[in-house]
């Protein structure tokens, strides 16, 4: 759940949860989920928390192509997902970073924007311990009865019936011969990414 969400119901509740905290004197680190845009909104609740022990802050931040957010809905844009990780960096919390790398319709353009970014916000200095700076092993699920898996029904490269069970190879193999081809340097790309950034953890 989005920690910053309850927020908008009760103002004080960060203040009350923080002051309680250090009046205990408490010793507790926690991790807290958060949408970029309300990281941006609540600098402050961000700053009261991170005294209460929030050390680590998972944000779905996904793309930072606009194609990419718009197809995801997720009703934000690059320069609000850039400065939330600067934001982040600049407070000294951790981040354990939701990315949607790859998407049926995803060019080599987007792919150069999208890894262009996350090499200039360096977000992989700020990696919780165990994820991988960029990774292709797990799917993109499209969840039953949002727009975003209706768009792949239609188009004809996801068969709903079965959740989970995708047909994104066949649709590029028989309507882009290139796909292939790209999918691979994609991965060596990933793989040199992987391997270079690594070298911050060991």
């Amino acid at each position: 759940e989005n920690i910053l969400s309850t927020l908008y119901k009760d103002r004080d509740w960060v203040v009350k949860f923080h002051d309680e905290v250090i009046r205990q004197g408490a010793k507790v680190r926690f991790y807290a989920y958060a949408r970029a845009d309300d990281i941006l909104i609540h600098k402050e609740d961000i700053v009261l928390l991170k005294e209460a022990g929030l050390d680590c802050i998972f944000v779905g931040i996904e793309s930072f192509v606009e194609r990419q957010l718009k197809l995801y809905e997720k009703r934000t844009k690059p320069e609000i997902n850039v400065e939330t990780l600067r934001l982040i960096k600049q407070m000294g919390l951790k981040i354990n970073m939701g990315f949607i790398l790859f998407d049926p319709y995803l060019t080599v353009e987007e792919f150069r924007q999208n890894m262009k970014y996350l090499l200039k916000t360096r977000f992989y200095e700020l990696c919780f311990f165990g994820q991988s700076p960029v990774s292709l092993l797990d799917p993109l699920y499209p969840m039953p009865n949002t727009r975003f898996c209706q768009t792949l029904v239609d188009a004809g490269i996801y068969d709903d019936s079965i959740f989970h069970k995708y047909k994104f190879f066949g649709f590029f193999q028989f309507r882009n011969q290139i796909f292939p081809k790209r999918f691979a340097v994609f991965k060596i790309f990933c793989r040199r990414i992987r391997k270079r950034e690594f070298a911050h953890f060991v």
